[in-house]
């Protein structure tokens, strides 16, 4: 895995958002010395990040309109 995207994941650890870890990890990105692979590889672990909640959601609310048409 890559190293920023290492770095993304344990600040999710930590309880950030993932548009906060993202955010933290651009600028570690520019601080240490990273490339373009480097956040090209993170914009792709964070927009799989987003759409898994986006999906978590969408699923959430299938659930919750399934059983208020069941009452």
């Amino acid at each position: 895995m890559n190293r920023f995207v290492q770095i993304y994941k344990d600040y999710m650890a930590l309880g950030l958002s993932d548009d906060e870890a993202f955010n933290r990890t651009v600028s570690k990105i520019a601080w240490k010395g990273g490339t373009i692979d480097d956040l090209q590889e993170l914009e792709i672990a964070h927009m799989n990040d987003v759409r898994a909640d986006f999906d978590q959601i969408i699923k959430e609310l299938g659930e919750m309109f399934n059983e208020r048409a069941t009452v």
